[in-house]
């Protein structure tokens, strides 16, 4: 099991767009998708001020999403994730089209900027109580040769499905700003 995050969380430059797709061993797989645009569409006024305003402050937890990898794929993870300590990234983000929601700090969230750790968990755990909804939340079940691309502004994503040795899926994963693939999206060139 792969509990929720998104790829390069502490990085507000971050890709915005990441595909996946299955090349074998997918059947009988799944990855959740947690989108926290309508979450954030629904939050009350003074909830939408604080995610408007705060700033996430990132140090590497050593892999605590993910104990049982090997050291080598927590590096690439701590890559994705949080490559340096105190990395930064607004709570409220956006995503390559202009979407707004929450860019929810998952693994190695240290604090919000100005606040104590204390008081960042308990803020984080109540935004998580209000985006951790089914409302919000797509499984897809996985066939080889599907090809998913994901948001990771806004969105988190996760596998609930616990592979067990001999039995592992593998995807490829493609990185990118949407930019890229289409570039009449995303920011304006600097002339």
């Amino acid at each position: 099991e792969l509990d929720w995050h998104s790829d390069q969380q502490a990085n507000f430059e971050s890709q915005k767009v990441i595909a996946l797709m299955s090349l074998y061993g997918t059947k009988m797989s799944q990855t959740s998708f947690l989108c926290t645009a309508e979450a954030y569409n629904h939050l009350n006024h003074e909830d939408k001020s604080m995610v408007d305003e705060l700033v996430s402050v990132y140090k590497w937890d050593g892999g605590t999403m993910c104990d049982d990898l090997d050291p080598e794929q927590k590096e690439i993870i701590r890559y994705n994730q949080v490559p340096l300590d105190g990395m930064e990234s607004p709570l409220k983000d956006q995503t390559a089209s202009g979407v707004e929601g929450i860019k929810f700090p998952s693994h190695s969230f240290s604090h919000f900027r100005g606040m104590s750790g204390q008081e960042s968990r308990a803020y984080r755990n109540k935004v998580w109580s209000l985006i951790n909804k089914p409302e919000y939340i797509y499984i897809h079940d996985w066939d080889d040769g599907q090809i998913m691309f994901m948001d990771q502004a806004i969105t988190l994503h996760a596998r609930p499905t616990n592979i067990q040795y001999g039995n592992k899926r593998t995807l490829v994963r493609m990185c990118t700003y949407l930019d890229r693939i289409f570039p009449e999206t995303g920011k304006p060139k600097d002339k």
